[in-house]
C-alpha cells in the first residue's frame, strides 16, 4: 500500500494491506481510482477489508482526495 494512503487515511503503519481489486471510474470532470484492500495485524490475524477512492479533478485547480469509502 502506498504510504501517502496510510498517512492520508491515518491507518496503522505496522499492519499488511493486501490489494484485493482495483478499478477506475471517469465522469464528471473526475478520474476516480477504487482499490480495495485486506487488513491483517502484527500477528496475521484478518481485520476485514476496505475500500479507498483516490479522486483527481480533471480541470484547474486539479484537486486531489483520498477517501476511505
Amino acid at each position: 500500500m502506498d504510504a501517502e494512503y496510510i498517512k492520508a487515511l491515518n491507518l496503522n503503519p505496522n499492519h499488511k494491506y493486501e490489494l484485493i481489486s482495483r478499478r477506475s471510474e471517469d465522469r464528471k470532470g473526475r478520474d476516480t481510482d477504487y482499490e480495495q484492500y485486506r487488513e491483517y495485524d502484527e500477528q496475521g490475524n484478518d481485520l476485514g477489508t476496505f475500500t479507498i477512492a483516490d479522486t483527481t479533478s480533471h480541470f484547474p485547480p486539479q484537486k486531489r482526495t483520498i477517501t476511505r469509502v
